[in-house]
């Protein structure tokens, strides 16, 4: 059984990259584009990774955290999680020390006290803080029951260990320190003993902790992914491919899932102000036809017509792997 698994598992990720594949870019026309209302500018085109400022997540309302360094714990996952992500630069701990002053003063509608040249270094700055660090245990007395063949069970005495983390992440836009994105995180890691023993109370927090900010990772990367700008596009009368102007140094890899925006402009009809939003006008994939600063997009769904200057984000969505550990944790809680 585990080994027909496994074969299935590996047929799963072969045929997720089958449809990336485009033989002949020469085999593909040319398609002339409308130029978008909202072009971007010589700033917004130039590609790279998005720069973060990484600050550390507070931990000072917990003993238990503070006596297991879970705070730090949490912000070595999270700096772990998006250097992986492949789109994000993390820039290094002495501007974060200055970017957790002004987080500070933003949240006591201070005026900030830092320089231009500071407040320009990154595009987003991302703080933490917990709201619950706990630790219990409970006993379970012998079970005992007979099946309908008459044969007795036992489950001996036992002791349960839970360890419980939750907290908040912010995004901040830099330099004007909004908060832009809050995301909440939190887990639970659990053991068994047969006899009381306190549990590595430390180690399970931390556990914990790291799981919970794991499953958080696909909200920041699809927030921080950088925008890839269309810059042409062709047909061979049946598929439609596009190319964006940024490729593998930022991040985008074969077969990840895209979403094409428009930017658009509606007027409020209460104020009759102009209001500027992105709308999703299609989906895409991310073809073999990749290098560092350019990437060929396989349109695998469109609404509205794509136009030069519109753009494209990375769409992260849970894995296989994700819904096989949702699954394990739940089967776990019912037990």
């Amino acid at each position: 059984m585990i080994r027909s698994f496994t074969s299935f598992l590996l047929i799963l990720l072969f045929l997720s990259g089958c449809g990336a594949s485009i033989d002949s870019l020469e085999a593909y026309t040319p398609v002339p584009l409308e130029n978008s209302a909202f072009m971007p500018t010589k700033e917004e085109i130039k590609s790279g990774k998005t720069k973060v400022i990484l600050t550390p997540i507070n931990d000072a309302s917990f003993m238990l955290a503070q006596k297991a360094n879970l705070g730090q714990s949490l912000y070595v996952e999270l700096e772990r999680q998006l250097s992986t992500s492949g789109t994000v630069e993390i820039l290094d701990r002495t501007a974060s020390e200055k970017f957790e002053k002004e987080i500070r003063l933003s949240e006591l509608n201070q005026a900030s006290k830092m320089s231009e040249v500071d407040l320009f270094v990154a595009k987003y700055a991302i703080s933490g803080s917990l709201s619950n660090a706990q630790f219990v245990s409970r006993f379970v007395e012998t079970q005992r029951w007979q099946d309908k063949e008459g044969k007795t069970h036992i489950i001996p005495a036992h002791y349960i260990y839970t360890a419980s983390v939750s907290g908040i992440l912010k995004i901040y836009a830099i330099p004007s320190m909004k908060v832009l994105k809050t995301i909440e995180f939190s887990d639970s890691a659990r053991r068994t003993g047969d006899i009381y023993y306190p549990a590595d109370v430390g180690g399970m927090l931390n556990q914990a902790g790291r799981s919970a900010i794991h499953s958080t990772r696909h909200d920041f990367k699809n927030y921080l992914a950088p925008k890839g700008y269309i810059m042409q596009q062709r047909s061979d009368g049946e598929k439609k491919i596009v190319q964006v102007n940024i490729g593998k140094a930022d991040g985008l890899e074969t077969g990840e899932e895209v979403d094409i925006y428009s930017v658009r402009s509606n007027t409020n009809p209460f104020t009759q102000e102009e209001e500027v939003e992105s709308v999703k006008i299609a989906k895409g994939l991310i073809s073999d036809k990749l290098n560092a600063h350019h990437a060929w997009i396989i349109i695998e769904e469109q609404h509205q017509e794509i136009k030069l200057g519109d753009y494209i984000k990375a769409n992260y969505s849970k894995e296989f792997f994700d819904y096989v550990n949702d699954f394990a944790k739940e089967y776990s809680g019912m037990i």
